[in-house]
């Protein structure tokens, strides 16, 4: 983007706003209130008594009208008595036909006032024509054009603030629409609406936070200007803004106390402000204001401290932009960064254009010399504005000739700009600078400099040098590429140059003259650090003297490079014989017989292409060298001394030096990583040398034509391998062995035939183009990590094998070009994303393809006839991850282009119908899909289709506002008429309209383009998914301006220059998503695309009713409440104007999806809806549509039977049709048949006084919450069930199971219902007694007639999954005030069953999982013998009973209870003896979050103990008793109970909060409670007294009628205390610890309650709710014996022990639970991994673990410990521990890492034992230790610690010896008999390492924080749920191995394809195969 000044005149509009108004009747009140507000809003106004001084014109007014761009008039009473103001009415009309705005405002009157001229208008025109005046009628015609334009009445929104509001919003969004490309067109703002639209996103305007955007980019890039804009174009939106320009400068030259004054004084307007001892008052102000602050041009951090301190806040919604060249700066303050880029080239040459010719085109003669000049700069905006001004008016001789001096001499005032940046580096980054411009043209990647730039091996200056310059803007790095701008380029050469006028003297030489006048005159100097020459730019012939190097001694980096010749390709054309011989250098270097002195030692790259000599520099020092490129050579050997060190080198380059025949010995060359020798047609073998490049990498042989040995040469790890067109014939075995093998590149090996096999196992991209092979091997299949596979040309190959579709990583491959493949068998592979088979015009048929598929190119399969299935998942199977995971190509591509012997099945049934399934499954996961068949039937999915053009009116509240993406598909029919070339573009473009009265006006385009090949005269159908971003159409207001779109053309067509060759025929199209809670169908996935029933319905419903009787009242409520929901309706007086025909009423009926039929009294009299009723019946059978009844006061029966009203109606109409009785009897038989229809009658949702209440019940799916909050149930079914007003709970299941038909003796039932008369988006509420039933009774009585009335969902549960779910309803929780004793553990098990010796997954799982027989046997539901203790709840077992409860009397006291209605609330009684407990309430100060409320745990009560000693904490009652869940969202009622005092304060301030008021308390006692609001003259108050002088508070009064406005604008809520927050927030602790941290809080709060609460008040809440939930870390302990306890009592078998010291203070403590014992000796390995993990709680400490490892490989926990650290007496206490729970025998091994304290507390308490070592641990002390940093070793260890036999472990050490004799002596002395497998005396099995034991650690990362008790209990609520999901796996598992080792078989079974085995003798056998061959011994 750029800017400029320009002399030219401009007609941008002078104001934005005019107001034309009767100045007596609103200039003081009304106007002058808008005026305010507009002028708040930086909107330019023009009021004549503030814009003109005594003595003005009138003529200045008119001129002002036309020089604004909305004319506001605000019509008021007596405004037409004002001659004035209807002159200015006429004048503003002229203007608004010229293309200005005008917005009527009708204050105080109606429009129709206006319009007709009534009222005081009509007075006033009486007048004006008495007095003669002549523009009398222009007045009326203008008043009467006004007043027909969409504006504002005053009377429709109140109050009158409010109404202002939406004026200055709507004149906002109209402002906006003004700023257009045109616009920065005229300002030579060119190329800014890309970047201005790309920081609007990052700005995020809508959003509340405070945010700091960072522009960066070099000097002149056009910062500034872009900054200029987005502040000129959002200002408006802020209360306060501020721009600084010129922040550096203006430091140096006042200082920062200046700038800061100034920003303060722009944004406050304030003198106050300056005032340095107001700096709380500053700092006040500036939280208040929203403010947007723009600070350009900063080079240090300290400057945007010192202006923005970093403690400094500002208003919500506030924005500062930071423009600078170093982005270093912005990155520790800035929220978002964006770097400034260069203009395009288009830009660039508009911009230089408009500042030379003043137009945007050349003057005749110029137009070359524009090019040069704008190529010149690069496209930076600064410097083609310079140039611009420069050569404006100059002729061409004298533009040539300034031009040519910029070459040399760049322009002075650019290199000032830039050179800014370059003065503020250091000297080593300036050097590094220098080295960039001078020798690294073009785009270079980064490693491959720092490499070369390195001074030292040791340290990373180059990297950091880099750093610095990306950050400063001076190079560019995309993608690990630098680059680097021409000017910068120049300035840095420039530079150089300046250091001396002799080039030898220079540090840098590049400039082919310097170059030769250095090498022949030897005036090379110690100065020169480096010489780059390209020797194509030579003019003449070099003879170089041999001293020319001699004075160099500090030369780093030598390039003789011709890089045309080898980067394009044409050396290799050459040298096939594909093109001339052409060395394109004409002129040569000429070297000295006796060769060169070559001092430098430095010398860190050497690249000299076409080197002369036979020989090397004989006296060369490489102990430096990085890289050697000598390309194109006459080398015959390459040779320097073998004792000169070379460890630096990491690149060889010697390709087509055709006379090379040996390579030195690089034995020393061990970091060397690349060896290119493609070309080198001498060579004939691989050198033996290579063998020890350990590090080698890449290896290029391409090209040698005569290598064919050497093979066995190559080194073990190399990573890539070309091998093209070599003379190899078969790959020999070696290569099997190559394990770090991953690109093999054989691509024209004609020769090569076998071998194949042979391939490595970790290979990943194998190509195998125009190769000899016929048949691909099977054993491919054992490739598994294989991507990427390439048998291009392989014109001999026959078939492929059944294997290669079996590679889980195969993702690309190319058959093309193979003539003789006939079939593709069944595709099956899961990971195929790109298929190329295009020119295979043999193949006949492909049996299937798979879903995974991105592209498919078949194009030119010409004997293709048939796809026989193409799977693609449809919507319903689509999985939203694993389409993410499998498409990541963005777009796919389908070609069937040429394939004419296609049948019509395949093109439309599966090719066509796999476009629409993956369209349908596609959602958000693809950006476009193409598809191309051969044909002219486009399938039916669509419902515009037109020749050439498609035309769409899009419906009211089109537009999804939260999603920007407009998503459609498009098929099209091409026809070829002649070959007119290799392919066309066909172009697609939408046009988006708006309506006539809509302020946007013009339209919006978006178009896009797609390629097709056709080379046959065929007709071919493309089809094409995309998507359009509605914000590159529409800007930044785009959802606005979306919602005046009325209409959208679409056309598809050819490039001009094709359009003789080709044409479109029909076309469709299709629009998808257009809503955001309805998706529209593409096509009937299930059914053919070519059948009618694809037919895409235009309406959702249509409404057919009477209308008299209906539509002003009910049919009104409906219409709105189906419009809410954006389902789209026809409705008679909504979708037809005057005088259409009533047929097209009819095609609606058609056109809908549903059609509801509204029966009233006066229905039958209208033969229109009987009519109506007919057709709509012939939908139903033709079109399967759905009909919905709805009989509004009226019965079914009567409509049925035709009697009352409608026997007259019919009376009637049989008297009026007597000869067409047939037609009234269609209408009688119609509406019998319509009454017979499931549907909605009005008296089922009626009065309360009927007896019967119908609920619609949903069940058998699933009610899951949507993205915007919105509860749904999907998938599930319904029944209508009618119950009584009185129904209980138990009445209402009987009804329930009744209608659903399932036997409530095996099922269970969960009722929940939702709340909906309520603002907020409330969780399902749960119905558990009969007051609950009540409650939603009355809400669904409370619906009407609405048909909003809530259903009721149904949750069908097992009663054996129901007590599974009650096992896991157990927690602990702690009560502050409770003592050791008091806490109880909830029952983990029973007397559990005994594990089974034939099932080891069921015996362990059964040790924790309760049986429904063995739970009624312990548990007795209504009178067992033990106690269910809540999930959440303390009990004191001992504690006296301290509440008293209300009795049945009491109650109804309390609530009004109508004794008529015999109501039963909660069984017989309510009294304290029989209170049902079905709903426990939890304690004050541990409530419970409502979605982890009991459930599952209706069957398991709390029975009142015989000693009736049960503590208040365990009582609870229905939710009628207490509401004391802190869920924000409930009421309080007059009757309400609570618990205590303290209960009521906690739920009156949630409610307070949630509420936005606050309240003071003005009484408050043991007995009373009294609160009143905290404005004063507010009625608001509430009074709560104690209940028969109780602890339970009765809220007496509340009259919740707030009649002040005191909303919470300061800080902080008077009821947000830190014991609220706490009770508000302690559910987020529950369960596993998870970190819910202070500022999470805050945040949460403000958008939960839109409360702003401190850090520190935040912290104590959290404080607050974490000792509530899990108690303190004291009380933990305290309550660890009674844990023990009651946990060793619930589970047989379970072992625990604590540890205390002499004081009782805790020590250590053990557990192992006795199922775990059991299963663990009965079918577990005796395996056990030990491993320690740190604790996070107040007191730290260790936690040890023993686990083993089951059956399918799953974590087996055997043991827990707790100590103090990781010592031998912990340990050894641990395992005398575990001794006593499991007990010694022989064959048990413990595996840990090498600690100390491990060994020797094992040696002491299992001696027996065998004790094993981690191989992970050791191989990182192998790394640690220093004995080897080479990765290879730590592989050759791990295989040697695998191994099985000996042979092969030995064979792996001594790879180990080979490499590194430390490693291997270190490694030896670790004791292998405790780590490597072939030698270990007990069997460890594949357990080599710790990492079952490590990943329990992880699993328990979080629980880590909890206190004791509480962690233990989470250990053990996982364990339980581990066993319990194994057990239900285990029941269901059939075969007689598991599931992983079924896997495991199969691999193996893979393994052994190929092996032959011979029988030695009964348990002998030899297995050969390959290269293995081997004993097997049985026994």
């Amino acid at each position: 983007m750029a800017s400029a000044s320009s002399s030219s005149s401009s007609s941008r509009e002078k104001y934005d706003v005019f107001l034309s108004f009767r100045g007596k009747d609103t200039r003081d009140g009304f106007t002058g209130y808008l005026y305010h507000a507009l002028d708040l809003k930086h909107i330019v106004t023009f009021k004549d008594d503030e814009n003109l001084e005594s003595g003005h014109r009138i003529s200045e007014i008119m001129e002002a009208i036309k020089e604004s761009k909305i004319c506001i008039i605000v019509f008021s009473k007596d405004f037409a008595s004002s001659t004035w103001c209807l002159d200015e009415v006429v004048r503003i009309l002229e203007c608004k036909r010229n293309g200005s705005t005008v917005v009527p405002i009708f204050y105080g009157i109606e429009p129709s006032v206006v319009r007709k001229q009534q009222e005081g208008y009509a007075e006033a025109f009486v007048k004006h024509e008495q007095d003669g005046r002549e523009m009398v009628q222009q007045w009326k015609d203008a008043l009467k054009e006004v007043a027909g334009i969409s504006g504002h009445e005053s009377n429709k929104i109140r109050p009158e603030y409010m109404f202002i509001e939406k004026i200055v919003e709507d004149v906002l969004l109209k402002l906006s629409k003004y700023v257009s490309a045109n616009d920065h067109f005229k300002r030579h703002l060119i190329g800014i609406e890309k970047p201005t639209k790309e920081i609007e996103g990052l700005l995020c305007i809508g959003s509340r936070n405070v945010r700091i955007i960072g522009l960066y980019g070099m000097g002149g890039i056009g910062k500034t200007t872009l900054a200029r804009a987005i502040f000129q174009t959002f200002y408006r939106h802020f209360e306060s803004c501020c721009f600084l320009n010129d922040v550096r400068e203006e430091i140096d030259r006042r200082g920062i106390d200046h700038l800061r004054k100034k920003l303060l004084f722009e944004l406050f307007k304030d003198k106050t402000s300056l005032n340095t001892e107001s700096t709380a008052i500053q700092e006040d102000r500036c939280r208040r204001t929203k403010v947007l602050i723009v600070l350009d041009d900063l080079d240090a951090i300290s400057q945007l401290n010192r202006l923005l301190p970093i403690g400094c806040t500002f208003g919500d919604g506030s924005r500062v932009i930071v423009t600078t060249r170093d982005a270093q700066l912005l990155r520790s303050r800035a929220d978002e960064l964006y770097e400034v880029k260069r203009l395009n080239d288009s830009d660039a040459l508009t911009l230089f254009r408009l500042h030379a010719f003043g137009q945007n085109s050349d003057l005749p003669g110029y137009e070359a010399l524009s090019k040069s000049a704008a190529d010149y700069a690069h496209c930076n905006p600064l410097a083609l504005e310079v140039l611009g001004c420069s050569l404006r008016s100059k002729s061409i001789k004298e533009w040539k000739s300034a031009l040519d001096n910029l070459k040399t001499d760049p322009d002075r005032s650019i290199q000032k700009v830039l050179k800014i940046s370059y003065d503020g580096l250091g000297d080593k980054a300036k050097g590094i600078f220098l080295d960039i411009a001078c020798f690294f043209d073009g785009e270079v990647d980064r490693e491959y400099v720092e490499s070369i730039l390195r001074r030292n091996e040791q340290h990373s200056d180059a990297t950091a040098g880099i750093s610095d310059l990306i950050d400063k803007s001076l190079i560019i790095a995309c993608q690990n590429k630098l680059s680097m701008h021409a000017l910068l380029r120049q300035m840095g050469k420039a530079i150089v140059c300046n250091e001396n006028k002799d080039p030898g003297k220079r540090s840098r030489l590049w400039n082919a003259k310097d170059v030769s006048y250095v090498l022949e005159r030897s005036t090379g100097s110690s100065e020169v650090e480096g010489i780059s020459l390209n020797l194509s730019e030579l003019r003449k012939d070099v003879k170089v003297k041999p001293t020319a190097f001699s004075k160099m001694y500090y030369l780093r980096f030598l390039r003789m490079h011709c890089d045309n010749r080898f980067c394009n390709g044409e050396i290799f054309y050459e040298k096939v014989g594909w093109g001339p011989y052409d060395r394109e250098v004409s002129q040569q270097i000429y070297l000295p017989y006796e060769g060169l002195e070559f001092p430098s030692d430095e010398l860190r790259y050497l690249q000299w292409d076409l080197y002369p000599l036979k020989d090397f520099l004989s006296n060369f020092s490489p102990e430096n060298l990085v890289e050697l490129v000598m390309r194109d050579s006459q080398l015959v050997e390459l040779h320097w001394d073998e004792n000169q060190p070379v460890e630096k080198l990491k690149k060889m380059d010697l390709s087509y030096s055709e006379h090379l025949i040996q390579i030195p010995n690089l034995c020393g060359a061990i970091n060397l990583e690349s060896i290119n020798l493609q070309g080198c047609i001498s060579l004939v073998q691989i050198p033996l040398c290579f063998k020890n490049l350990d590090k080698l990498e890449l290896l290029d042989l391409s090209d040698c034509e005569n290598l064919k040995d050497g093979m066995e040469n190559l080194p073990l790890n190399i990573r890539e391998l070309k091998l093209c067109r070599t003379a190899i014939e078969v790959l020999p075995l070696r290569v099997r062995s190559l394990s770090g093998l991953l690109d093999l590149d054989m691509s024209g090996c004609n020769k090569l035939k076998d071998g194949i096999e042979n391939l490595p196992s970790n290979l990943k991209e194998l190509r195998l183009c125009g190769t000899a092979i016929q048949v691909v091997p099977s054993t491919i299949g054992c490739l598994m990590g294989l991507s990427h596979l390439d048998l291009y040309n392989c014109e001999r190959l026959e078939s492929l094998p059944e294997s290669i579709w079996k590679l889980e990583s195969l993702e690309w491959l190319d058959l093309s070009n193979c003539p003789n493949l006939i079939e593709l068998e069944d595709c099956t592979s899961s990971s195929l994303r790109y298929l190329k088979i295009s020119g295979c015009t043999g193949l006949r048929s492909i049996i299937a393809l798979p879903p995974s598929l991105n592209c498919l190119d078949a194009n030119n399969c010409t004997s293709l006839e048939k796809i026989s299935s193409w799977w693609t998942p449809t919507v319903q199977d689509y999985d939203p991850q694993v389409q993410h995971q499998n498409n990541k190509s963005g777009g796919e591509i389908y070609n069937f282009e040429q394939c004419l012997k296609l049948d019509e099945d395949t093109c439309i049934n599966v090719i066509a119908d796999c476009a629409c399934r993956r369209i349908l499954s596609a959602h958000d996961d693809i950006s476009y899909l193409e598809m191309v068949y051969p044909g002219d039937v486009i399938p039916r999915w669509s419902n515009y289709e037109a020749y050439g053009k498609s035309f769409m009116q899009l419906r009211p509240n089109w537009l999804n506002t939260d999603d920007s993406r407009f998503k459609f598909v498009f098929g099209a029919v091409v026809y070829a008429f002649k070959i007119s070339g290799p392919e066309t573009k066909i172009r697609f473009r939408f046009n988006f309209t708006t309506s006539i009265d809509s302020s946007v006006g013009g339209s919006f385009n978006y178009e896009d383009v797609c390629t097709l090949q056709v080379n046959k005269r065929s007709p071919h159908v493309l089809i094409r998914y995309a998507t359009i971003d509605l914000r590159h159409v529409f800007g930044v207001n785009w959802s606005s301006v979306c919602r005046m779109v009325t209409g959208a053309s679409f056309h598809v067509f050819m490039e001009e220059e094709k359009k003789d060759n080709w044409m479109i025929g029909n076309c469709a199209l299709q629009v998808i998503n257009f809503t955001a809670s309805r998706d529209l169908r593409l096509w009937d996935s299930s059914a053919s695309l070519s059948s009618s029933s694809t037919h895409q319905k235009k309406y959702d419903v249509f409404l057919s009713f009477g209308g008299d009787d209906t539509r002003n009242n009910f049919i009104g409520h409906v219409y709105h409440a189906l419009c809410r929901k954006h389902i789209r309706i026809f409705k008679h007086d909504e979708n037809l104007e005057s005088g259409h025909e009533i047929s097209e009423i009819m095609d609606a009926i058609k056109e809908s999806e549903i059609c509801m039929i509204v029966f009233s009294k006066d229905f039958a009299s209208s033969t229109w809806c009987l009519d109506d009723v007919v057709r709509i019946l012939d939908c139903r059978r033709d079109w399967e549509d759905i009909i919905l009844p709805s009989f509004y006061g009226i019965e079914p029966s009567i409509v049925r039977k035709q009697d009352g009203s409608y026997a007259e109606a019919f009376n009637k109409h049989e008297q009026r049709f007597k000869d067409n009785m047939d037609k009234v009897q269609r209408w009688r038989d119609a509406l019998k048949e319509v009454t017979n229809l499931s549907g909605y009658d009005s008296k089922d949702f009626g009065q309360m006084e009927d007896d019967d209440i119908v609920i619609a019940v949903l069940y058998n799916g699933t009610l899951v919450q949507n993205d915007s909050g919105d509860w749904e149930y999907r998938n599930g079914k319904n029944v209508m069930v009618s119950v009584g007003k009185r129904c209980t709970k138990s009445e209402l299941e009987d009804e329930i199971f009744n209608s659903i038909e399932i036997d409530r003796n095996e099922y269970l039932l969960k009722l929940k219902w939702i709340y909906g008369r309520c603002a907020e988006k409330l969780d399902p509420t749960e119905i558990r007694c009969d007051r609950d039933v009540k409650c939603f009774l009355q809400e669904v009585r409370n619906g009407g007639m609405t048909m909003m009335r809530p259903p009721l969902y149904v949750e069908v549960i097992s009663k054996v999954e129901h007590v599974c779910r009650n096992v896991h309803q157990t927690a602990f929780a702690s009560d502050s005030g409770s003592n050791l004793h008091s806490f109880s553990c909830p029952p983990i098990s029973g007397r559990l069953p005994q594990a089974s010796d034939t099932e080891p997954i069921q015996a362990t799982s059964q040790e924790i999982m309760v049986q429904e027989t063995q739970f009624r046997d312990q548990v007795d539901v209504r009178g067992g013998a033990w106690t269910s203790f809540n999930i959440h709840e303390g009990v004191d077992v001992g504690g006296d009973y301290a509440e008293r409860f209300p009795n049945d009397e009491e109650y109804e006291q309390l609530h009004h209870i109508d004794h008529d209605e015999n109501y039963n609330a909660a069984g017989d009684d309510v009294g304290h003896n029989d209170i049902d407990f079905d709903h426990e309430l939890p304690d004050n100060d541990n409530d419970m979050h409502p979605e982890m409320n009991n459930e599952g745990v209706d069957d398991v009560r709390v029975h009142r103990a015989t000693s009736d000693h049960i503590s208040s904490s365990n009582r609870s009652g229905s939710m009628a008793i207490f509401s004391s869940k802190f869920t924000g969202c409930e009421s309080i009622v007059v009757g309400q109970l609570f618990r205590n005092k303290r209960d009521l304060q906690n739920k009156l301030s949630i409610y307070c909060m949630r509420e936005n008021k606050e309240f003071k308390v003005t009484r408050s006692t043991t007995q009373r409670y009294e609160v009143v609001c905290l404005e004063n003259t507010c009625k608001w108050r509430l009074r709560a007294t104690t209940f028969k002088n109780g602890e339970i508070f009765v809220v007496r009064i509340f009259d919740n009628v707030h009649s002040c406005s005191l909303d919470i604008v300061h800080r902080e809520h008077k009821q947000a205390s830190s014991r609220v927050i706490g009770q508000c927030i302690k559910f987020k602790y529950e369960g596993i610890a998870r970190v819910y941290k202070p500022k999470e809080i805050q945040h949460d709060f403000l958008q939960k309650y839109g409360v702003n609460i401190s850090y520190n008040k935040a912290w104590r809440g959290k404080e607050y709710a974490l000792n509530s939930v899990r108690g303190s870390p004291e009380e933990n302990f305290a309550k660890l014996p009674a844990y023990c306890f009651e946990l060793v009592s619930k589970n047989p078998g379970t072992v625990t022990r604590i540890k205390t010291d002499d004081n009782n203070n805790f020590v250590y403590f053990f557990m192992a639970i006795g199922a775990s014992i059991r299963g663990f000796k009965s079918h577990i390995r005796f395996v056990l991994a030990v491993d320690a993990t740190t604790l996070k709680g107040k007191y730290k400490g260790y936690m040890y673990i023993a686990s083993g490892m089951d059956g399918n490989k799953q974590i087996y926990p055997l043991a827990f410990g707790i100590g103090d650290g990781e010592n031998e007496q912990a340990y050894t206490w641990f395992f005398q521990n575990l001794k006593d729970a499991i007990g010694d025998f022989p064959d048990l091994v413990f595996v840990s890492d090498r600690h100390p304290a491990i060994e020797r507390a094992l040696r002491k308490v299992f001696p027996n034992a065998y004790h094993a070592l981690c191989t992970y641990h050791i191989s990182r002390n192998i790394k640690a230790n220093g004995h080897a940093k080479d990765e290879s070793i730590i592989q050759c260890f791990m295989l040697a610690a695998s191994a099985y036999l000996v042979e092969d472990f030995e064979f792996y050490m001594g790879q180990i010896e080979a490499k590194n004799i430390r490693a291997a002596q270190y490694i030896r002395s670790c004791d292998p008999t405790r780590w490597a497998r072939s030698l270990c005396p007990c069997r460890r099995y594949t357990i080599m390492t710790t990492n079952i034991a490590e990943s329990l650690n992880g699993i328990l990362l979080d629980a880590r924080e909890m206190p004791i008790v509480a962690l233990i209990e989470h250990i053990r609520d996982l364990l339980q749920r581990w066993f319990y999901e194994r057990h239900t796996a285990g029941a269901k598992l059939t075969k007689p191995v598991t599931d992983h080792m079924e896997e495991q078989l199969k691999l193996r079974n893979l393994e052994s394809i190929g092996l032959r085995v011979k029988a030695i003798n009964m348990h002998e056998f030899l297995v050969e195969g390959g290269s293995l061959r081997g004993t097997v011994n049985l026994q």
